[in-house]
């Protein structure tokens, strides 16, 4: 029996859902979906912007990101999105919010791209 796969939304583990949040929403423009567990600290959160869907989420055994944030090259986590926007703009916008990304660069594979990491390290 055949299935239609309708979408697929990544969830990274995190150390701290609000330092997550901050970077997500604030310096990447995700809106919050919704929240789960306490409202003065909740461990869960969706988010979305544009066509693009993430859930956060601390584990209740919680996660030490420091080698991942330290890491010289990506080896973990990366998430690869593809945008409908100019490139070299939006990593303008991210530098002027204070973000560290690389250089953009035109692959042989044909995309223009520039890389940054989340809180936790994943790229």
């Amino acid at each position: 029996y055949l299935m239609s796969w309708s979408r697929q939304i990544p969830l990274l583990n995190v150390e701290s859902l609000a330092t997550s949040l901050e970077f997500y929403r604030d310096k990447l423009g995700f809106k919050v979906v919704n929240t789960y567990g306490p409202d003065e600290a909740p461990f869960f959160a969706s988010i979305k912007r544009d066509n693009v869907d993430l859930m956060l989420n601390t584990p209740e055994r919680g996660i030490d990101s420091a080698a991942r944030r330290t890491a010289p090259a990506y080896d973990n986590v990366v998430l690869y999105m593809v945008l409908e926007e100019d490139v070299d703009a939006l990593r303008a916008d991210f530098v002027s919010k204070g973000l560290e990304v690389t250089e953009c660069r035109d692959e042989d594979y044909g995309m223009r791209e520039f890389y940054l990491r989340d809180p936790d390290g994943s790229c």
